[in-house]
């Protein structure tokens, strides 16, 4: 079994991995890493480390304009 805090590592180094520019490549936006993050939840990252991750990391950062398409 892996013990708490490498899940949580795994979780935060693939987030900052991805969003984070590099000299090869620019970061994805939050959004988009999070996506990344909900993919794997189950299957490469455990889901209760990633729920816990989503609930405190906003996908899009205080400022950024978000459309709403469903009218809820």
């Amino acid at each position: 079994m892996i013990h708490d805090f490498g899940s949580v590592s795994a979780v935060a180094g693939i987030y900052d991995a991805v969003a984070s520019d590099r000299p090869y490549r620019p970061g994805w936006p939050p959004d988009k890493a999070v996506g990344l993050i909900q993919e794997l939840s189950g299957t490469h990252l455990i889901s209760r480390v990633v729920d816990i991750f989503l609930k405190t990391v906003a996908p899009y950062p205080i400022g950024t304009m978000v459309k709403v398409l469903t009218g809820t």
